[in-house]
């Protein structure tokens, strides 16, 4: 049986592809919860602090450092309809609010004319 196309990883992979394409230092960020067998519980991974808690979903799927250092998060989304979950959106204004660069990406072009134009590409 074929595998179903993922038209956001798509992007995403566009995105990674372009940021490696220019030097900068990406990770690809997945998080979530792993139920394993034996104990019958969840194991979270990728965890971020936020007024006073660590929460576990929210974490943009690509994060990159920028030619001057600064720290970028990219939350990729297939078309403009698409917007951020609630945690997600706590996740970028954060980027934001400590002098980060903070972007819902639809495509690599987009991407690539923002960090462009804030000198990080």
């Amino acid at each position: 049986m074929a595998r179903r196309k993922n038209p956001e990883s798509e992007v995403r992979k566009a995105i990674v592809d372009m940021l490696l394409k220019h030097d900068r230092l990406v990770i690809r960020a997945n998080s979530g919860a792993h139920k394993t067998p034996q104990q019958k519980r969840f194991i979270w991974f990728v965890m971020w602090f936020f007024q006073g808690k660590w929460k576990y979903a929210g974490v943009s799927d690509v994060i990159a450092i920028g030619r001057t250092g600064r720290f970028i998060a990219i939350e990729v989304k297939v078309d403009a309809t698409k917007k951020p979950r609630e945690m997600q959106q706590h996740f970028l204004t954060e980027v934001e609010a400590t002098n980060g660069i903070a972007i819902v990406g639809y495509s690599a072009d987009q991407v690539k004319a923002i960090l462009e134009n804030e000198g990080e590409l």
